[in-house]
């Protein structure tokens, strides 16, 4: 909100408030696509244990499954 109110007078400011509010935005702005890059490399992360165990599953109940899906097949009729 700071910022904002300051992005409108940014003109009549002294060279060096300027340049300092300038490079406050950019730093700013660096964090936030630094915050975005660690967020979505967290959300993909949270997929892991999911996939893990279907993994798993799928190792443990291999043969089950071929039972499954033909009975699956039988029943749409394929």
């Amino acid at each position: 909100m700071t910022l904002d109110a300051v992005e409108g007078q940014r003109e009549g400011f002294p060279d060096d408030l300027r340049k300092m509010v300038e490079r406050m935005k950019e730093r700013l702005d660096g964090d936030e696509r630094r915050l975005r890059r660690w967020l979505w490399t967290f959300y993909g992360l949270s997929f892991l244990p999911l996939l893990s165990a279907l993994m798993v599953m799928t190792w443990l109940y291999w043969n089950s499954l071929g039972t499954i899906t033909g009975w699956l097949a039988s029943v749409v009729g394929a």
